[in-house]
């Protein structure tokens, strides 16, 4: 049958969550200062209804990849405007990818190109003049997939913990 991509169902709730709590425990493990919640201690029930609330709130869209009725991928993306009282920035539209998913097992295969096309043409449907994502800095894997896509650097956030510094 082949690999079907398609909007999300209330029926793909279930794997959904097994996926975020995949991808959470997936980012958990390439953290060096361990700050990220593994699965075991990561609420993907809780994350996944503020996600769909947001989704309804701010105009955005869920796309599903399945394989023989099984999720293998999904893509959360939401719309925000910043309007004329943000001082910082011009007025604009902005797509916001919150979540790409791909299980293991299926990268490589152009699943997450396909995802990220569906939300990308959302996005434009929706008027957006960009689109942004976050990325881990260690999962390079992820930021490689990106740019590859043509996302360019933005923002850098910086940690420092501040620990080690007292106790040196």
């Amino acid at each position: 049958m082949g690999i079907v991509f398609r909007e999300y169902r209330e029926s793909d709730r279930k794997d959904l969550v097994r996926g975020i709590g995949l991808l959470q425990d997936h980012v958990a493990n390439l953290d060096p200062l361990h700050r990220i919640r593994r699965l075991k201690d990561f609420d993907a029930d809780t994350y996944i209804a503020q996600s769909f609330e947001e989704v309804q709130k701010h105009d955005g869209a869920i796309f599903i990849a399945e394989d023989e009725g099984k999720m293998i991928g999904c893509i959360i993306g939401v719309v925000h405007q910043t309007g004329p009282d943000n001082i910082e920035r011009y007025p604009s539209i902005n797509g916001k990818i919150k979540e790409l998913i791909v299980l293991p097992e299926y990268r490589g295969q152009r699943v997450g190109n396909e995802l990220m096309r569906r939300m990308e043409q959302h996005f434009a449907s929706k008027n957006c003049d960009v689109i942004t994502i976050e990325c881990f800095a260690p999962n390079e894997d992820a930021y490689r997939f990106y740019k590859k896509l043509h996302y360019m650097d933005r923002d850098h956030i910086l940690i420092k913990p501040i620990k080690k510094i007292q106790s040196q």
